[in-house]
């Protein structure tokens, strides 16, 4: 069986906590879905529009002409690309503008997860709110977003991965930006964990093993169609 096609880590956390009838129909859809678009752009410039430096008292502040233009760099190969990604880095960028947040490098790391995977629910900084340490996670997809079983397997895996030592008291949050459907632009919207949402980690790890033996169980449905079609196995004479 081949496992090559790992699972992406968002969808690996919008279908572990689910039922699992549920799951393997999410899983499948997951399977067939071929993006067209990408944020990796919107992406790499998040620790510019936090403001993320190796020191809270570096002075100097990243401008959205510098951010502006690294999108416009990174969708060099993808034009289409320019407009989702620089309209999200705007609408974050005068978020964190307004509220006048600092943020300062930090390497968190990755989680292994088994399979080879790793999951990485956090950026490479963190941000000071309110004389605390805060990790924010935003997911800027349009549809297909962390949903409330998603948002509660990020959360689980942030505290467990980084509540500790300097960041036992750290705040953890999600950022999502749904479309407003009156006039067609993203907003913020920004989630904090309750006590319950946070998973034990025996939960968590059961979870996710089953998970990735359901996707590659499920890949493997795909490779076998494939073979049967191929071979003519199942025509009139089957």
């Amino acid at each position: 069986m081949k496992t090559n096609r790992l699972l992406p880590e968002t969808d690996l956390a919008r279908t572990a906590l689910l039922r699992k009838d549920e799951r393997r129909i999410q899983l499948r859809r997951i399977r067939d879905f071929v993006p067209t678009f990408s944020w990796s752009p919107f992406r790499a410039c998040l620790p510019g529009i936090f403001q993320a430096s190796k020191s809270l008292f570096d002075l100097r502040d990243v401008t959205w002409d510098d951010i502006e233009a690294a999108i416009k760099m990174q969708c060099k190969k993808h034009p289409n690309w320019i407009e989702g990604n620089t309209e999200l880095s705007k609408l974050l960028f005068e978020h964190v503008t307004t509220k006048k947040l600092k943020s300062k490098e930090w390497s968190f790391g990755s989680l292994p997860v088994g399979y080879g995977a790793v999951v990485k629910f956090w950026p490479d900084f963190y941000t000071v709110e309110q004389d605390r340490p805060t990790v924010i996670y935003t997911d800027p997809r349009r549809a297909h977003g962390l949903t409330k079983s998603a948002r509660q397997f990020v959360f689980s895996a942030m505290h467990h991965h980084i509540a500790r030592a300097d960041f036992a008291d750290a705040q953890f949050k999600i950022a999502l930006f749904p479309i407003d459907k009156e006039n067609k632009t993203r907003d913020i919207l920004l989630f904090e964990p309750n006590e319950s949402d946070i998973v034990d980690v025996e939960t968590l790890n059961s979870a996710i093993q089953e998970t990735f033996q359901m996707w590659f169980e499920i890949l493997e449905e795909r490779e076998k169609e494939t073979r049967k079609s191929a071979t003519g196995t199942g025509g009139l004479f089957g």
